[in-house]
């Protein structure tokens, strides 16, 4: 029998969430083992649920540092980056889906995906657009979208270009 789709997906990721946190236990484990260092349970626990957050944001921090150089190296110039955090970003975008049309109003979304209808609309769009100029970043909580709007006398079409 064969499994479904989503379950191959689910068990070729399974590595990518799991070896963070095993690293961290394992590494008190050895450090309580072979080098007598004494953690309380707490900090093991935190240590081990934190480990994915924090390389995520290790990371996505290499990234931009990477972009940084390549731009400079090359003589180009980045867009600007808008100012407001991903959390910002994400409760604008659920608070803007209120009411969209086709969707009931009781409806909640709470995954990020969800952030290309909200750009569609071009509500934001258009001020950052003003802020930034027409082609600017958006921090999302695992990666950055490229914005780039394409005609200046339209401003709600824009196109997304999402890089890890």
């Amino acid at each position: 029998m064969e499994h479904p789709p989503g379950l191959l997906y689910f068990y070729s990721r399974l590595h990518f969430f799991l070896l963070p946190p095993i690293a961290v236990y394992l590494a008190i484990k050895v450090g309580k083992q072979y080098l007598g260092l004494s953690t309380p349970t707490w900090i093991m626990a935190v240590a081990t649920l934190l480990a994915r957050p924090t390389l995520t944001f290790i990371r996505n921090r290499y990234i931009d540092l990477t972009n940084r150089r390549a731009a400079t190296a090359l003589g180009a110039v980045l867009p600007p980056h808008v100012q407001e955090s991903c959390f910002t970003v994400a409760k604008k975008a659920l608070a803007a889906l209120d009411g969209f049309p086709g969707l009931p109003s009781s409806t909640k979304f709470t995954c990020i995906t969800y952030l290309c209808i909200f750009l569609s609309k071009g509500d934001l769009m258009a001020g950052w657009s003003k802020s930034y100029g027409y082609t600017f970043t958006i921090s999302r909580f695992t990666s950055c979208s490229v914005s780039r709007l394409q005609n200046p006398f339209c401003p709600n079409i824009p196109e997304i270009i999402i890089r890890s």
